[in-house]
């Protein structure tokens, strides 16, 4: 444990921090109630923070004081990764799904473009017409690739104001979870698919 007078008292080491195991001095609602979905956005926040921003936080601080500056810095890079792995990787980590005019679907793995997971062997999208106000589906058709681009099957609605819902999985990769779909929804509007929804978790689990 080390303690200064300018950050108080945190381990040596923050490599092995559990964030499950940490709690607050005053329960937080937050913190208490929190989702997985909750955890992996709040992770893909912690991650955009680079070494230099971190280093550039800590610094106006004005501590005063450099060797516990480098310390701060350390503990707080080790944390955030910490934490990235935790909860990155927990559930199916597929994010920012766009689709454009020419019918190719694209979006991100976070798990894999924050080093900490291999990529899967296929991504898989289940395309289907949605129903807005009933939230039926009509399905449309299926398509899988191993790349974070897959291109949409022959007959996706063409009406104005249409809405299409896309379920998004992985198979072949190192955590189960990830086959755990993520639903996608769009709108055609002014001749374009515009996200219009986005459900990791579907609102009633955990509740």
């Amino acid at each position: 444990m080390d303690t200064s007078p300018s950050i108080g008292r945190l381990p040596q080491d923050n490599a092995n921090f559990n964030p499950d195991l940490w709690k607050p001095r005053v329960p937080n609602q937050a913190f208490l109630h929190a989702r997985a979905d909750d955890k992996f956005w709040a992770a893909q926040k912690l991650v955009a923070f680079t070494a230099e921003m971190l280093r550039a936080a800590v610094q106006a601080g004005d501590f005063h004081d450099p060797a516990s500056e480098t310390f701060l810095v350390k503990a707080l890079a080790q944390r955030r990764d910490a934490i990235a792995r935790a909860y990155l990787t927990a559930i199916n980590p597929i994010a920012d799904p766009s689709l454009d005019s020419d019918g190719w679907l694209r979006f991100r793995n976070a798990a894999v473009d924050a080093d900490l997971a291999k990529a899967p062997r296929e991504y898989r999208a289940i395309w289907s017409a949605f129903d807005n106000a009933t939230r039926t589906v009509v399905r449309i058709g299926e398509s899988s690739g191993a790349d974070t681009r897959l291109e949409a099957p022959a007959g996706l609605p063409r009406a104005p104001g249409a809405f299409l819902k896309v379920q998004l999985s992985s198979a072949g990769g190192s955590h189960a979870s990830w086959e755990t779909p993520v639903d996608a929804y769009f709108q055609l509007r002014g001749g374009s698919w515009q996200p219009v929804g986005f459900e990791r978790m579907p609102e009633q689990e955990g509740r």
